[in-house]
């Protein structure tokens, strides 16, 4: 997860929800999602994915949020979804 925000929410989430053991299996890093594959190929026997979406509900509750959406936004935060998803 590129977002430090993103990276520690899901960290905090990891410790909740999952034992100490499965959380020992499991890496969270900054690294670049969408060129992961090109850094290690084949290592793993699971990928968990966490896409950002398009935040529609965020735009609803936070003004920030709704100041910078835009349908290229969405179209931009697509791309990245794709990207993840075929590197994953």
């Amino acid at each position: 997860e590129i977002s430090t925000s993103r990276r520690e929410r899901l960290r905090r989430v990891f410790k909740e929800y999952l034992p100490e053991d499965v959380r020992a299996n499991c890496y969270i890093t900054k690294f670049d999602a969408t060129r992961w594959a090109k850094h290690e190929r084949q290592v793993f026997d699971h990928i968990l994915l966490d896409a950002p979406c398009s935040s529609d509900r965020h735009t609803l509750a936070e003004p920030k949020e709704l100041s910078v959406w835009s349908p290229k936004r969405i179209k931009a935060c697509a791309k990245r979804q794709e990207a993840l998803l075929l590197s994953a």
